[in-house]
């Protein structure tokens, strides 16, 4: 998914209480989901 987000989402600080070792690949995609949206707010649509 890397090639397909912006610099600003990539550089999103995310902070997993429970650490890697729990992470599942499901959990990866709302991780990624959010950030996209949370970087969307501030655009302006024409």
């Amino acid at each position: 998914m890397m090639p397909f987000l912006k610099q600003d989402e990539l550089n999103s600080v995310i902070v997993l209480r429970d650490g890697l070792s729990i992470l599942e690949p499901a959990d990866a995609m709302d991780i990624i989901h959010y950030s996209i949206c949370e970087h969307q707010n501030s655009a302006y649509l024409h």
